[in-house]
């Protein structure tokens, strides 16, 4: 018996023994990590390209870009060190070497720059659809950008109940806005009819990113993506910074989409809408659970 435990403490201590020293900030070895170190000073100061799908989780995302920036030059990007956290303009947390950091405004003419490398997070479109409609601001039930102005006025001052789900989603301006963003370079909630042009652009701009990451596997997207920044910043170390300093933005965590849908619009009889089937179509009935949306 005293063999047996003497076998498993030696085991024990093997892998710490055998761990190798942590990497110096901005020495790593990934892809984006060699793409950033050859490539020469700009002039607008862009070094990283970051697309903020709506409802995907890049509130979250852009914590830790700010914090990878912040660590490979401190100096450099000062102002992606100072009050860590998402990105908020308002709040003070901005990260200029970030194109994109503070707003949904795609950019793709960057995905064609060879010096910086583009990231973005992408996601389901029904359960990012779902996610979206029961967020604040992002339906004319509470419409922070101007989209459909005429039906938010009309919804505000009671003048017609507000939408429901089935009469949300067919709505143009909230619908293929992935593909919108990206293949007509256009901000998520406008008119701009998606067609084959435009999904054939889409892919295209898509194939030239560096980094495509997946809400629904948020924690290995992060884990790639220390990788790719050669980061010597572990899981743990980013997650427990977005919960000190509030990084999961407007999604808040994994737990969001619970509290979400408590606090979700309130139908036409005074309670919670929920989710009901639209002509067939199946629309699901969970609000779909992950970090950031």
């Amino acid at each position: 018996e005293e063999e047996r435990e003497r076998q498993r403490a030696e085991e024990a201590r093997r892998p710490r023994e055998q761990e190798p020293p942590p990497a110096a900030a901005g020495a790593g070895s990934g892809a984006i990590a060699r793409k950033l170190a050859g490539a020469p000073p700009r002039t607008d100061g862009v070094v990283l390209h970051f697309v903020h799908v709506p409802k995907c989780g890049g509130t979250s995302m852009t914590a830790v870009l700010r914090r990878l920036m912040c660590e490979r030059d401190a100096a450099r990007h000062r102002d992606c060190c100072t009050n860590p956290g998402f990105c908020d303009y308002h709040a003070n947390r901005k990260c200029a070497c970030i194109k994109g950091c503070i707003n949904h405004f795609a950019n793709a003419r960057f995905a064609r720059v060879e010096s910086v490398p583009s990231v973005t997070l992408l996601r389901a479109p029904l359960p990012r659809l779902v996610s979206a409609f029961y967020y604040r601001g992002h339906s004319p039930n509470l419409d922070f950008f101007g989209v459909l102005p005429t039906l938010a006025r009309d919804i505000k001052e009671r003048r017609r109940p507000r939408l429901t789900f089935e009469e949300y989603y067919p709505l143009l301006p909230y619908s293929n806005i992935m593909t919108r963003m990206l293949g007509a370079d256009s901000f998520p909630y406008r008119n701009v009819t998606v067609d084959a042009a435009v999904a054939a652009r889409a892919r295209d701009v898509l194939s030239a990113f560096d980094f495509v990451g997946l809400q629904e596997a948020y924690r290995t997207s992060l884990r790639l993506l220390l990788a790719e920044f050669g980061s010597s910043l572990r899981l743990e170390d980013v997650y427990a910074h977005e919960r000190d300093k509030g990084g999961g933005g407007g999604g808040g965590g994994a737990a969001a989409p619970a509290r979400q849908a408590r606090g979700a619009p309130q139908g036409r009889r005074g309670g919670r809408q929920h989710l009901r089937p639209a002509q067939g179509r199946g629309v699901h009935q969970t609000v779909h659970r992950g970090h950031g949306c």
